[in-house]
């Protein structure tokens, strides 16, 4: 069974042999990134190119007529995508939970009501225990529950 909405899923029975369509594909929305982490394996940077939005639109067109259950936004950092709110509603549209890493979670939780109800999940890259603190208070735990 499959949510579309939340992107939980759970299987009963045998696995397929083989899948109609990947659970999970994913899409690197751009290469850039103002960042400067030093544990960049992207090697993204601030001068570099964003994906084109038309580009984008039909890989998720694709991946909804494939019949794909997620997808996984990346980069670089997606915040500095330009057309990133629209990424999610063509993903969403297509019947493809999109979901996203970022390492700016003040940013997600600044636009946490447009996003909550479009991305099926995001996930954080820290590098320190005290970002991981500061996500926790950005998202205690009774906000995580209520949605």
């Amino acid at each position: 069974m499959f949510d579309p909405l939340t992107g939980h899923r759970v299987s009963f029975g045998p696995v397929p042999d083989r899948l109609r369509a990947p659970e999970l594909l994913d899409v690197k929305l751009t290469d850039r990134c103002s960042l400067g982490c030093t544990f960049c394996y992207q090697d993204s940077r601030p001068d570099r190119a964003h994906a084109q939005l038309d580009n984008v639109a039909f890989v998720a067109h694709q991946a909804g007529q494939a019949g794909v259950f997620e997808v996984a936004l990346g980069g670089g950092e997606v915040s500095e995508y330009p057309h990133f709110l629209e990424t999610l509603r063509l993903f969403r549209q297509a019947g493809v939970v999109p979901n996203f890493t970022t390492r700016r979670p003040a940013w997600v939780a600044e636009r946490w009501a447009s996003l909550r109800d479009l991305a099926g999940g995001f996930a954080v890259s820290v590098a320190t225990a005290h970002e991981v603190e500061e996500v926790g208070r950005l998202f205690p735990l009774h906000a995580r529950r209520d949605g």
